[in-house]
């Protein structure tokens, strides 16, 4: 037990004395402060009594020597273009952060676009189509590409949707319902029919446009492309649909008669002539735009 008691009688004596510690630092802290504050009230009292009663300024008019005192009060010249120059930094620096905040907001409002809980926008998912009931015609040896053209399947638009049975509906998307060509006879004619493509790689039903498109190397040779479609396509070409001076880019519309191995053998032929950067055969596979 009087083991106990000392123990506790220690541990109080020893929190005494480091209270007393602590007050003891904190009360010099305390009269430094004091003592820097003096000292610098006295630095600043001696400088503005001798400014004060220095012969060239008791000499001056009252005008002028308030002019001078407030030349000495008031900031300079440098130190105001400095004090501009860091409100200026600061503006912008605030203006690039509102900016990178609201491209971030924007992104994400374009993320969340399609989900199920915003409002005003339909969930998209993908279908992925097996090739079980699909007749895709054959590309000739060497020819490299993951899109086969579908003899069977044609595309039409979704505003003929009504008039078909919902098993005849294989796919449905970017405005186009994808239907056995056989069935699509009973609902439009033929020149309503789009080709349709199929990706091995993806598992999508895509559009095969019939249009090319094509980079140039630069803007001489985006200038002289009329020559270049002469020389290259000929009667092969219905029409230019697009120009894009900015990328050197145009699309060109070619005739139906172009089969996909077709449009493929022109990729590669017309790749290789100079001036020419890319040349892509156009398929619509998940929205507006080449794949």
């Amino acid at each position: 037990m009087a083991e106990r008691k000392t123990r506790r009688s220690s541990k109080a004596h020893n929190r005494k004395k480091a209270q007393q510690g602590s007050k003891r630092i904190m009360l010099m802290a305390a009269f430094t402060i004091f003592i820097l504050t003096l000292a610098i009230g006295a630095y600043f009292y001696r400088e503005l009594r001798d400014f004060l009663t220095n012969e060239e300024f008791l000499s001056l008019a009252p005008d002028q020597k308030k002019e001078k005192i407030l030349n000495r009060i008031r900031p300079s010249k440098a130190q105001r273009d400095q004090d501009y120059k860091r409100r200026e930094e600061a503006i912008k620096l605030n203006e690039r952060r509102e900016e990178k905040l609201a491209r971030a907001a924007r992104q994400k409002r374009i993320e969340l676009q399609g989900r199920p809980l915003q409002k005003g926008f339909k969930k998209v998912v993908p279908r992925f189509i097996e090739t079980d009931n699909l007749k895709l015609l054959p590309l000739d040896n060497g020819a490299k590409s993951s899109v086969r053209e579908v003899e069977n399947i044609v595309a039409i638009s979704d505003a003929f949707k009504d008039q078909l049975d919902e098993d005849d509906i294989i796919d449905e998307k970017i405005g186009r319902v994808f239907i056995p060509r056989d069935k699509a006879q009973d609902v439009v004619s033929s020149n309503l029919e789009e080709r349709v493509s199929y990706n091995e790689r993806t598992k999508q039903l895509g559009i095969i446009t019939g249009k090319l498109l094509i980079r140039f190397e630069d803007e001489k040779n985006f200038k002289e492309r009329e020559e270049f479609y002469r020389e290259n396509l000929g009667s092969e070409i219905a029409n230019e649909a697009a120009a894009y001076p900015a990328t050197n880019m145009a699309i060109i519309h070619l005739k139906e008669s172009h089969s996909w191995q077709s449009l493929l053998s022109l990729e590669k032929n017309l790749s290789k002539h100079p001036g020419i950067k890319r040349v892509k055969a156009e398929i619509i596979e998940l929205g507006k735009g080449p794949q």
